[in-house]
């Protein structure tokens, strides 16, 4: 299911996420970035999300929010996320192999492949409704 996370992301995310992820950095009060982040990618980040700007939105997916393929995949095995949860695939044991894979040469044809079928398997799972179902109301706590 790793693989619908390739899906195109055309969706912005509050800066709220970024300072979890670098103003909130256990060092950041020594001037120094999270180390999961690409240095070269930390200017941007910034740019993008001065400190105190809480409302401010940034692109979710940086460079390939309109193609449809494993670039997603490479920006996470390369530090270029702007998540924390999208930065961690890499950094587990479980979805780090899965990640190599599909940014290995010719693994496009395996990933659209992968996806087709991870997307009928998703479509499978069922949903919900009411009265068993249940509307998340705000995404950053428990109903």
């Amino acid at each position: 299911m790793l693989v619908l996370s390739g899906v195109p992301i055309q969706s912005d995310v509050l800066f709220v996420s970024l300072c979890k992820r670098d103003y909130n950095f256990t060092e950041a009060s020594t001037g120094r970035s999270n180390p999961a982040i690409n240095p070269k990618f930390v200017p941007k980040l910034k740019a993008m999300c001065p400190f105190g700007k809480v409302n401010n939105k940034i692109p979710l997916d940086q460079g390939t929010s309109f193609i449809f393929g494993d670039l997603i995949f490479r920006n996470i095995k390369n530090g270029f996320t702007v998540l924390a949860s999208d930065a961690n695939l890499y950094h587990d044991n479980k979805t780090k192999p899965i990640l190599d894979f599909y940014t290995t040469t010719g693994s496009v044809k395996s990933f659209k492949s992968d996806f087709g079928k991870a997307t009928v398997k998703m479509g499978n799972i069922g949903m919900k409704t009411d009265p068993e179902g249940e509307i998340i109301r705000v995404c950053s706590a428990f109903n």
